[in-house]
Order: C-alpha cells, then sequence, then structure tokens
C-alpha cells in the first residue's frame, strides 16, 4: 500500500481512517460540521478535514485507510435514490468490514440533488463514511487514490468492458479488488 499523502509538519498527525462520527459530529473545537476538501497547499494529493468557520481553523488530514481493516468503496451519483442503490449497498457491505460510499456530483458538489444524496447516504447505518468525489470529470479515479480500498464494487450495469479506465488504472495501482455486479 503506498502512501500518496504528503502532511505538512504544521498540521496535526494523520488518522489512518476517518471515523463516522467525525463527520458527523462535527468539528471537536466548534460544533460545525466538517467537510472533507483539497489541501491547496500541498505539493502531493491531500485531503483535509476542515472545520468551514474561519474562526476556528480546526483542521485533521487524512490518510488512506488502514490496512488493519477491509474497506469496501462503492460510487455514484445515487440521484434519484432506488431500490437498485440500497441493494448494492447492502451487498457491497458484505465483501468488507468498513463501507465508504463516494458521491459523485449530479450537476457541481453544491447542487440540491449532490447534497440530498450525501445527506441521505449518511443516514444509513450500513455505510462508515460518505465522501463527495473529488475528482473533475466523471470517475472517481482520484478520490479511489486517496482512499485506496480494498474492494471497488461496481453495481448494476458495470461490466469490465464499461468500466471507466482512469478508474481501473486507480485499482491496479494500489493493488484494489474490482468486483462487478454486486446488489443485482
Amino acid at each position: 500500500m503506498t502512501n500518496l499523502l504528503t502532511i505538512p509538519t504544521t498540521l496535526p498527525t494523520p488518522v489512518s481512517y476517518v471515523p463516522p462520527d467525525a463527520l458527523e459530529n462535527g468539528c471537536p473545537s466548534c460544533g460545525t460540521r466538517l467537510s472533507p476538501t483539497w489541501n491547496p497547499l500541498s505539493p502531493q494529493p491531500e485531503v483535509l478535514l476542515l472545520c468551514p468557520d474561519p474562526r476556528c481553523n480546526f483542521r485533521v488530514p487524512v490518510t488512506p485507510f488502514s490496512t488493519t481493516q477491509h474497506w469496501v468503496a462503492v460510487a455514484g451519483r445515487f440521484s434519484p435514490f432506488h431500490d437498485g442503490h440500497l441493494n448494492h449497498l447492502e451487498a457491497a457491505k458484505k465483501l468488507g468490514d468498513h463501507l465508504v460510499a463516494i458521491v459523485s456530483p449530479t450537476s457541481g458538489p453544491e447542487s440540491p440533488a449532490t447534497k440530498f444524496a450525501l445527506r441521505l447516504l449518511r443516514s444509513i447505518k450500513a455505510i462508515s463514511l460518505v465522501v463527495p468525489a473529488l475528482d473533475t470529470d466523471s470517475t472517481v479515479a482520484v478520490t479511489l487514490r486517496l482512499l485506496e480500498p480494498r474492494v471497488f464494487a461496481k453495481g448494476g450495469i458495470w461490466t469490465p468492458g464499461n468500466m471507466p479506465v482512469r478508474e481501473l488504472e486507480a485499482c491496479v495501482e494500489f493493488g484494489c479488488k474490482v468486483v462487478y455486479g454486486v446488489g443485482r
């Protein structure tokens, strides 16, 4: 497992993974909801959990997931949410210890549909972590490289023949197993 993140010395020691309650409970200093974002000051790809309150300045870097636990990733827009999505999530959870859902923006990260999908998925107990995709294209390749899950569970229509090449290349780089047809 390669560590793709460079942590500046001015930040706290990185956590091995982001506990689900870190996003749900908010900032430990002021209680404001934390949001994952890119660290614009880092020369390497790095994700930070930031407190958006400018008076607080709380931040914690996120490193790839713990190597002692099996993290499974799923990705999608999840909008509109339907039975197939729920079947996919329930089946994906059975493939590992923790499930992370990566939400691709429907029409921008601040769109009502994207915000609703993030909120909806955070309410599902089977999901340990919900994060917005940090990619600027229609894939989640960059986000996968940062999170380094053990398994990437593709549902529904996805096959090796129609999976985005960038996502497949990302999974090969860090040894992530891709499982197709999860939840059918």
